[in-house]
């Protein structure tokens, strides 16, 4: 009597850009990819594609940087959407149609933060630190401590990277928050040094390392506030 070999787990289910008419272009250039509103989007009321997500993804480095996101009209937290589609579910589809493994994934950056919350909880990390973000410096926090906890509450990326692993914690392959990298350049070149809020911000960034091996939920962070 013969059996059959089981039949391989199906793969994790994510969302795709598609599913919610959205376009997927490669920049040659630029060495990145854009998700795109398209002409013709219940969002796009204009005669040109808008831009919403640019980013970058390196699978040897299991990497990905988003370069810049703006799925919303406004930074309120109830403005209204230019798509459904969630930050988190982008990521995922992103690596995978980059021939990524999401469940592989180590670092998550975000390059160039302009969003105003996200820049204030930096400026007030970086205080708790004594430190200034007008002048190039890095911070870093790790779960437990009570600077994590500071930017857990106010830093709408790290939020969003809770909800990543909370929501896609089968893609992800059950992922923790190691730590999270908290970096300032100073301001850009030429710039006035008047504020650190001001039209001439500082340049901030923000690199999160994920962990799978050895690591519990009590020394890591996996979830939302």
């Amino acid at each position: 009597m013969h059996s059959h070999p089981p039949n391989p787990p199906a793969p994790p289910e994510y969302k795709k850009v598609e599913d919610y008419g959205l376009t997927r272009e490669h920049l040659v250039d630029a060495g990145s990819d854009v998700i795109r509103l398209p002409v013709g989007h219940p969002s796009n009321s204009g005669s040109a594609s808008v831009m919403i997500n640019l980013y970058s993804y390196s699978p040897s480095a299991n990497a990905y940087i988003t370069q810049y996101i703006w799925l919303t009209k406004g930074e309120a937290v109830a403005a209204p959407r230019y798509t459904e589609m969630r930050w988190r579910d982008m990521i995922v589809d992103n690596i995978v149609a980059s021939g990524g493994r999401p469940e592989a994934l180590r670092w998550l950056g975000v390059h160039n933060i302009i969003n105003d919350g996200a820049t204030q909880s930096i400026e007030k990390l970086f205080a708790l630190h004594d430190m200034q973000i007008v002048d190039s410096g890095i911070v870093v926090l790790r779960p437990g401590d009570p600077s994590f906890e500071e930017c857990r509450a106010s830093n709408p990326f790290l939020r969003g990277q809770g909800r990543l692993l909370e929501h896609s914690a089968d893609p992800t392959g059950g992922a923790f928050i190691k730590q999270v990298i908290l970096i300032s350049d100073g301001f850009y070149p030429g710039a006035t040094h008047t504020s650190s809020l001001g039209e001439e911000d500082p340049q901030l960034h923000m690199i999160t390392e994920f962990d799978r091996s050895g690591i519990s939920e009590a020394q890591g962070f996996r979830g939302t506030c």
